[in-house]
């Protein structure tokens, strides 16, 4: 089955090839079929493991191709000269953006005599991708070369190489070589990205934007999108996520076509889809601290070409990794439970609908909170009160066990409809993430402080899209309307139990009830039973000091965007789009304290924000394998209310940023240099203070960012290959005065590094791969990620910089039948001991932190059968 060809490719299709392809390996045969025909091929990865028929004949290129497909389940399509093979589905790729797939290097290239193009989309990283080893292709003389995967970073279907902006993809056969099962992980793939979990919620930037709040009033800068759904509560960032198509991290703001919360760029997961295909995937893992991992996924073909079902499964589990000496067990152990659904509807060759359902819950202690160093006058220490804190990264003491228990779940529908060069597409979505926690805050082995609490996240969200071609094909265009809506609901109780004696002692009719509750809506009255309710106050004569804060929060936002790129030449183009974006939160907060006179009952809060982004980009291809780009656009994050406080709204930040990049191959594709070069001017950048035991934003008045990064990839022959990724960046406050919550004082921060921002990172990989006649295939691979010093407070205080650390990793796989490979791995393999994250409490009188995690090793086992 394929698409109408045009009449600019029914020659092509027409013409009398004498064919002698007698592989049957879809990859082996498809790329001789290319080479015979003089014709460039892309090989989708979906298709790559099927087996093809011989082809020994003269026949018309479109008849020799479709008796090579013959009973494979592949289909192909033509853009321009270029022949793009994939499974069997309906013409409108719901994965895949909402417009046509083009590919530029394909359509504007002429079919060269003794040359081929071929685009395999294997299961290794993209050229650009950060995660070391490029994707390959193989062509008739066994000569690899570096390729690309097909990306929807631009909502439409293109290449990795030709997508005007900086870009990592990673397929995903690589997610599983290199055991990526979340956002913590890909920090060690993209250059510029930090991630480090902050207990209850995720901090993760890209290029120094980004966002550190610990609840989910503060939404980041770095936006999530899983199957093309914006994920709201920032702790969804925490989540594990399985059975993996590719992830796509767009760096740079995207205000235009993905809209608010884009100021630092995107992470993309997709999952992967159903196809008409019976197949089952099943993997089991072992480890060290008892770690145990089983997958298992499949899918099948319900109605022929009309519905099919994907679905899979997941548990993963492991011990702790620090002890605790004072209770005698482990901290930060795991416990993972996910499962997701897909169904495939396709109508018509003209509609496509895919349904989903996904679920995923993790209860554990991790991070398990240490009291890394006191910092004189800063407040109270709970080593003043006999407090303890264990030296190194093996031991924390505490004197309870922290709990953390999170929840997501959502359903969507992807919806697609192709009229022509026009499609429509619109993506309808709902989700809930809960999170309930209980645990130590001071990481010492005397009761000092707790918190417990809980988060709600409630969210519905509505794009709905149409693109197309237009000005005979030289106008690439897309608009669109987006609603969000968003609640929220947070409870959170610190008690400051070390002072219950004193606090007893000098209050002493609190024992007789004598002051009165909390009024009925307020603290003593959450709306949502939480697990450990039971042990919060319920009202100001509770005997422990306290401090209770809760937030309740309705978001609604629209959005309307349209942009385009036209080819002013075949190696020219141009792009703009504009993006109107209306926010408005309504905010109840309460603040309730029995040792603090400050504070307020159900405050209502609300506010609006409007804001235009736009975008303006040129892109051209000064060479046949070098794309050269530059843009110039702006983005927009929302303002918003703080946790803990009783103020009024801080204000949006707004960026305009400056980029330039080159992306190219050398040595006839052996040779990959991807460079960008960017500058970003902030405006009013929500900096992060930890007052009053929360995180509180502020606006500084303007930030300046910039820096350089470079991607290399080489295939040096003989099973060697390298990859490197370097990022430098330079980062400063311009002009922010603000009060340090630790000392105390005014302070002048202008001039410093901005949060999270190292001046220096880089990721590097050697792999060597060898093949025996008898026991399959081989693949040696070291990997290093190295991160400069960074801080965590806008002061750049010296007790609250990470130091510099880098983090090693050696794996071996094995593949053997088509079935079956193993692979063995250890992570941080010279046991470098370094904190992932702290935070500097003011109530606590110093830093707490987070352990990264130690060495750990492990052995996967993996099965496949039929189309997988």
């Amino acid at each position: 089955m394929h698409q109408q060809a045009t009449a600019a490719t029914e020659a092509l299709l027409a013409r009398v090839v004498d064919f002698h392809i007698t592989e049957t390996d879809a990859t082996a045969s498809l790329i001789a079929f290319g080479e015979q025909a003089e014709l460039s091929v892309l090989i989708n990865q979906d298709a790559r493991d099927a087996s093809t028929a011989e082809l020994v004949g003269a026949f018309p290129v479109a008849e020799g191709l479709e008796r090579l497909l013959e009973d494979t389940g592949l289909e192909y399509r033509m853009e321009g000269p270029a022949i793009i093979i994939s499974r069997r589905v309906a013409e409108v790729r719901v994965g895949a953006p909402a417009t046509p797939a083009v590919t530029r290097s394909a359509v504007n290239a002429p079919a060269r005599s003794g040359s081929v193009l071929v685009r395999l989309l294997t299961a290794l990283a993209s050229v650009v991708a950060a995660t070391g080893s490029p994707a390959l292709a193989e062509t008739g003389d066994q000569v690899k070369v570096i390729e690309t995967i097909v990306v929807t970073a631009q909502k439409r279907e293109e290449t990795s190489q030709e997508t005007p902006l900086a870009l990592t993809a990673v397929a995903s056969d690589t997610v599983e070589e290199r055991q990526i099962d979340g956002v913590r992980k890909m920090s060690q793939l993209a250059p510029s990205l930090v991630f480090n979990r902050s207990g209850t919620a995720a901090n993760t930037y890209m290029r120094g934007v980004g966002q550190d709040i610990a609840t989910v009033l503060g939404e980041p800068g770095v936006a999530l999108f899983v199957d093309g759904v914006y994920q709201g509560a920032n702790f969804a960032q925490t989540a594990s996520y399985n059975d993996l198509e590719r992830i796509e991290v767009l760096r740079g703001p995207q205000g235009t076509l993905y809209g608010r919360n884009t100021t630092g760029g995107n992470i993309n997961i997709y999952t992967r889809q159903p196809s008409f295909e019976t197949g089952i995937e099943a993997s089991l893992l072992f480890g060290d601290y008892d770690r145990l991992k089983a997958t298992v996924a499949g899918q099948a073909t319900l109605v022929e070409d009309r519905v099919a079902i994907r679905g899979n499964l997941v548990t993963d589990t492991n011990d702790g990794y620090r002890h605790n000496p004072v209770s005698g067990d482990d901290l930060e152990e795991r416990d993972i439970q996910a499962g997701a659904v897909s169904v495939l509807f396709t109508p018509s060759d003209t509609v496509e609908m895919t349904l989903r359902a996904d679920w995923n819950e993790q209860d554990d202690d991790n991070p398990a909170w240490d009291y890394l160093r006191s910092v004189p006058g800063a407040g109270l220490s709970p080593q003043l009160f006999g407090g303890v804190a264990a030296p190194g990264a093996d031991e924390i003491r505490s004197d309870r066990e922290g709990r953390y228990i999170t929840e997501h779940w959502g359903v969507s529908m992807d919806l697609s409809w192709g009229v022509g060069d026009v499609v429509v597409r619109s993506i309808t979505a709902y989700r809930e993430s809960d999170q309930e926690v209980d645990y130590d805050n001071d990481g010492t082995d005397v009761a000092f402080f707790e918190v417990v609490g809980g988060q709600f996240s409630e969210q519905f969200s509505q794009e709905v899209n149409i693109s197309g071609l237009g000005l005979n094909g030289n106008l690439e265009w897309m608009t669109g309307l987006f609603y969000f809506e968003h609640d929220l609901d947070i409870l959170w109780n610190f008690d400051l139990k070390v002072l219950q004696g004193f606090f007893e002692a000098v209050f002493p009719d609190i024992q007789k009830g004598f002051m009165p509750p909390l009024p009925p809506g307020g603290l003593a009255d959450p709306t949502r039973n939480l697990f450990y309710s039971g042990r919060i106050p319920t009202g100001i004569g509770s005997a422990v000091p306290f401090l209770d804060f809760r937030n309740q929060q309705e978001l609604g936002s629209n959005a309307a965007f349209v942009q385009g790129t036209y080819s002013l030449t075949d190696a020219l183009r141009i792009t703009a789009g504009v993006r109107y974006t209306d926010d408005k939160k309504d905010n109840v907060q309460s603040v309730t304290s029995n040792v603090s006179p400050a504070g307020c009952m159900d405050l209502p809060l609300s506010e609006s924000w409007e804001e235009t982004t736009w975008k303006l980009g040129l892109d051209w291809d000064v060479a046949e394998n070098a794309l050269f780009y530059a843009s110039a656009s702006r983005g927009f994050k929302s303002g918003g209310f703080n946790s803990g406080t009783c103020d009024n709204a801080y204000d949006p930040e707004t960026i305009n940023a400056y980029e330039a990049g080159l992306k190219s191959t050398w040595a006839d594709g052996r040779v990959l240099l991807n460079l960008a070069a960017f500058l970003y001017d902030y405006q009013d950048l929500q900096a992060t203070l930890f007052v009053n035991n929360a995180s509180r934003l502020e606006n500084a008045t303007d930030t300046e960012m910039r820096g350089l990064e470079a991607e290399i990839a080489v295939i040096a022959g003989a099973g060697f290959e390298f990859d490197a990724q370097v990022s430098w960046m330079d980062t400063e406050y311009t002009d922010f005065v603000t009060t340090n919550p630790m000392t105390g004082v005014l302070e002048d921060a202008s001039g410093n590094q901005v949060l999270r921002a190292p001046d220096f990172s880089f990721n590097v990989g050697v792999q060597y791969t060898f093949t025996t006649a008898t026991a399959g295939a081989y693949t040696l691979r070291y990997e290093a990620s190295h991160k400069d010093d960074y801080f965590t407070t806008v002061f750049n205080d010296a007790f609250a910089e990470v130091q510099a650390h880098t983090v090693q990793n050696v794996r071996i796989i094995w593949r053997g039948a088509r079935s079956w490979d193993v692979q063995g791995f250890i992570e941080n393999l010279s046991d470098e001991e370094y904190v992932e994250n702290q935070l500097a409490v003011a109530t606590v009188g110093g830093v707490i932190g987070s352990w990264a995690p130690p060495r750990t090793w492990g052995v996967q086992v993996r099965y496949r059968a039929g189309a997988y």
